[in-house]
Formats: structure tokens, C-alpha cells, sequence
């Protein structure tokens, strides 16, 4: 998001334009006497936009009595986008409506615009991009309920399995200005910086049905996307990027992005079901900018990083061709491959193992530290009554499955 989940974000941003102030300014001089005068045109501001005036100019004269009149030109340019000193009013120090040259003049002007994606269009058939969306999450559900899929998903499902979860399209933006992860926790994406995508997939109804899937799903998930960051940044990143079960991706201990996965049901068809993936990386986001004390962007860990546009196309190609391969081979080989996975899982959360507070589906929350993750993708935390186990499903992880009936 790039996402970071955080309750206290707000990526709204507004399409306004204002108008200059037109100024006229007559100055009056006399012989060997210099007038200079300068007039200053107001700013006015929308919500989190911003139009620039041309300040208005006065000539003066050396000779017998002139009037010299200057008038302002009015440069309206309705920008794509514009993002006041994003850092200080998703922190509540300041208003989304407020001035955007307060504070120093610290207002930013950034253009949103779809991505590109053309790695990522080379290994699947359907890609949308967007500008901006509520939530790329949403968008995705709605085109498999709307039937804009429906080629795609019937071409999949009437054939034997290859995978056990098989992609049918990407959804991708800019922008999200109402993402929403656990807990309706809301995610931040800032134009231009983060990265922001749902891989839509089918699995049988059957799988969904146990809670070791749905709960590697989740893990897994965040795995692809740590690896295709390594493959991604020209950088050794083997130390800082780590996995914050059960959702989240740790660079340097600080988060840098989250993963979030939902079911829907697929129209006409009731051996399968559709399983969204949300993924959402803090990618070149200036550090003033970050929403949370806790949260980072690569572009702070990574030195000469290529562009984000670039960036989001590298990762996202990377996790629609890994993910479904390491699901796959999760379940046929499902010793092997799933004991190596938890220990690297184990390995993982090893390395930022501390007392954190859990927030449960019931309303409930448990304070522990996590000392063990187990095969069925929960984890083992001590707590001052003991040890206990959570899975993703008691913290929200699946809590979105909004039209699935899951066992």
C-alpha cells in the first residue's frame, strides 16, 4: 500500500481547479522620479490541489509623468494530481484541506497514472491498469462478478489443474484512495511511489475448505514478494527483508509493505472459487512522507534503484509467475517442500522475534512473542499465561472472505 496499513492514513486526493487573481496596478511617476510597485497575487487552494499565479510586474519611468499599467496572467494548469506534504496530515498534523504552501512550502505536485506493466502482460492475459481505484481489491471482485473474466475463468477451470492455483488476470493502480487490509485497516499508496496490485486466481472450493490453505496462501504470498524484491533492487538485501507473520514485509525490522488474500465466488461455476491477492510495497516514498513511525520504503535501503514504474512491472511479473509454482509444489510435495518452507519461515521471524500485540476476530487481543511457526502456516507465541496458537484466520487474515464459506 505501498501500501502500509494503518487506521491513521488517508489517500484520498481531489480533483479542483482555482482561479487566479487578476491584478492591475497603475503607477503614477514624475520627471528624474523612479515608481516601482509590485503587486502579489493570492494563492488560492482546494482540497489538495493547487494552481500556480504569475506575479504581476510594474515598469517604471525616468521621464515626465506616466501610467504604466501591468496585468496578471492567469496560468491555470489543471494538474493530474497534486499531494500536500503527504507525511504531516496522514499523521494528523495537518488537514488534507489545508494550504499547500503552509509549512515551509512543502506542498508536492505528483502526477498519477496507470502503469505500465509490460513484463507482467507477457505472462498473463488480462492486466488493468488504473490511475487510481478505491481499492484494486474491489475492482478486481467486481470484474469477476460483472463477468468481464468469464472467457478467462472458463478457459482455466474445464481443464485438469496444473497448479493448484492458476492466474486469470492482474489488477493494478497508481493510486488507491480506500484500500482496506485486517481489520479494515485502511492502506496508503502515494502517486508515482508505491506499489499496488491484485493477482486474480482460481482454486478449488475444495482446498479453500481447509484452513492449512488458506493460511499458506497467505504466507506464501509474502514470500513471492520478498523474493521478487530480491530479484528486483540491485542491492544484497538478504539481511534486512523478513517476513512479520502474518501479513507483512520487514525491511531493516521496519514495514515496508503487506500482503492481504480474499475469496469471491466465480458466476456459474461451484467447484471453484476466486482468490484475490492484494499486495501493496512502500517503493520510493520520500521518508517525510511515510504515514507510520514504523514504516520504510525501498528506495531508503536501496542505492541507484531503477524507476518505480519499473520497479512495480519487475516485482509483479516475478510474484504472477512464482506464486502459483510455490503453492503447487507446497502440496506435491508436501513434506519436503513444506518442512524447508517453515524453516525458512522459522529462520525468518527469528530474526525480529519481540512482544508484540495481537488483535483477535472476536474483538479480543493477546500481547506474546512468537517462538515457534508450525506446519499449518500458525504460529506458537508465549504469552505471560502460557504458550498458545494463532492462525491467520484468528487475526483477520481470511476475515474477508466475503461470499466463500470456508470449513
Amino acid at each position: 500500500m505501498g501500501m502500509v496499513d494503518t487506521a491513521a492514513t488517508q489517500a484520498a486526493v481531489t480533483h479542483t481547479a482555482t482561479t487566479a487573481t487578476r491584478t492591475t496596478a497603475t503607477h503614477t511617476a514624475t520627471t528624474h522620479t523612479a515608481a516601482a510597485a509590485r503587486n502579489s497575487n493570492s494563492n488560492t487552494n482546494s482540497n489538495i490541489n493547487n494552481e500556480t499565479d504569475t506575479a504581476t510586474t510594474a515598469t517604471t519611468a525616468n521621464t515626465a509623468t506616466t501610467a504604466n499599467t501591468a496585468n496578471t496572467a492567469t496560468a491555470a494548469h489543471k494538474l493530474t494530481d497534486t499531494v500536500s506534504s503527504w507525511g504531516s496530515w496522514i499523521r494528523g498534523e495537518r488537514r488534507p484541506g489545508s494550504t499547500l504552501l503552509d509549512a515551509g512550502n512543502r506542498g508536492m505536485v505528483v502526477p498519477v497514472k496507470a502503469p505500465r506493466l509490460t513484463r507482467t502482460r507477457q505472462l498473463i492475459s488480462r492486466v488493468f491498469t488504473r490511475a487510481r481505484v478505491a481499492s484494486t481489491q474491489r475492482e478486481a471482485r467486481r470484474l469477476v462478478r460483472e463477468g468481464e473474466l468469464n472467457n478467462e475463468l472458463q478457459r482455466i477451470t474445464q481443464f485438469p489443474a496444473a497448479a493448484l492455483i492458476r492466474p486469470v488476470a492482474v489488477v493494478a493502480a497508481d493510486v488507491e484512495h480506500d484500500a482496506r487490509g485486517r481489520f479494515n485497516r485502511r492502506w496508503f499508496s502515494m502517486p508515482s511511489s508505491s506499489l499496488t496490485f491484485t493477482l486474480v486466481a482460481t482454486a478449488p472450493r475444495e482446498a479453500m475448505n481447509h484452513k492449512d490453505f488458506t493460511g499458506w496462501v497467505n504466507v506464501l504470498s509474502c514470500i513471492a514478494v520478498i523474493d521478487a524484491i530480491h530479484e528486483a533492487a540491485p542491492a544484497d538485501l538478504d539481511s534486512k527483508l523478513t517476513f512479520a507473520w502474518p501479513n507483512d514485509i520487514l525491511c531493516d525490522g521496519m514495514r515496508l509493505g503487506s500482503v492481504n488474500v480474499s475469496y469471491t465466488s466465480l458466476p456459474n461455476d461451484e467447484q471453484h472459487a476466486a482468490v484475490l491477492i492484494t499486495f501493496g510495497l512502500n517503493l520510493a516514498m520520500p521518508a517525510s512522507c511515510l504515514p507510520t513511525p514504523n514504516a520504510t520504503s525501498l528506495s531508503m535501503h536501496v542505492p541507484d534503484m531503477p524507476s518505480a514504474d519499473t520497479l512495480r512491472d519487475m516485482i509483479t511479473a516475478s510474484v504472477v509467475a512464482a506464486l502459483p509454482l510455490q503453492v503447487s509444489g507446497l502440496a506435491a510435495q508436501h513434506d519436503a517442500h513444506q518442512q524447508a518452507t517453515v524453516l525458512r519461515v522459522r529462520e525468518s521471524l527469528s530474526r525480529h522475534a519481540r512482544s508484540r500485540h495481537f488483535q483477535l476476530n472476536d474483538g479480543s487481543s493477546v500481547d506474546g512473542t512468537i517462538v515457534d511457526f508450525n506446519i499449518d502456516a500458525s504460529v506458537t507465541i508465549r504469552t505471560s499465561a502460557g504458550d498458545r496458537r494463532l492462525h491467520p484466520s484468528d487475526v483477520g487474515v481470511t476475515a474477508q472472505c466475503i461470499d466463500v464459506v470456508l470449513a
